[in-house]
């Protein structure tokens, strides 16, 4: 039977500090994500969208930077004309309007959903890029999600484990 021996760090500490290296790695710059997508959120009607940014921690095969508004990507990508806000969004709107408008009258509030909506249908609705999604989902380059996935790169280029 053949003995192999190892110099330098055993293989075992090697592949567990490589672990630990990209777990902290990958963490690092997920937060810095999350932290720059909840600061870059808009606040107006879409105000709930910061506080629904959700981080799953890296567990050795993904990380995961969600959001849980179905309203995310018309906010982040905009939208075209000819589509007006849904039954449920046009609710939404109005208590919103309740909320944060000082509008106190119900029928007031469902109004201004409605012409909001009427608005959308006419003229579409800008983009608000918060982590620069391209149409596609795509990461848009130079934007927040590209640069996060470029220093996860560098920082594990320059793991150096023992």
């Amino acid at each position: 039977m053949t003995k192999s021996t190892t110099k330098g760090i055993p293989p075992d500490r090697f592949y567990r500090a490589i672990r630990e290296g990209t777990k902290e790695v990958i963490d690092t710059e997920m937060l810095q994500l999350e932290r720059i997508a909840v600061q870059r959120s808009p606040s107006g009607v879409s105000g709930s969208l910061r506080q629904r940014w959700n981080y799953t921690p890296f567990d050795g095969k993904q990380a995961t930077l969600g959001q849980s508004q179905r309203y995310f990507l018309p906010v982040e990508l905009g939208r075209k004309p000819g589509k007006g806000i849904s039954e449920v969004g046009q609710r939404a709107v109005a208590r919103w309007a309740k909320l944060k408008a000082g509008i106190t009258d119900p029928k007031d509030a469902r109004s201004f959903a409605y012409l909001l909506s009427e608005k959308y249908k006419r003229k579409g609705r800008e983009p608000q890029p918060i982590i620069d999604l391209q149409p596609n989902l795509e990461p848009k380059p130079g934007g927040e999600l590209d640069k996060a996935f470029k220093e996860i790169d560098r920082g594990l280029d320059n793991l150096k484990p023992g």
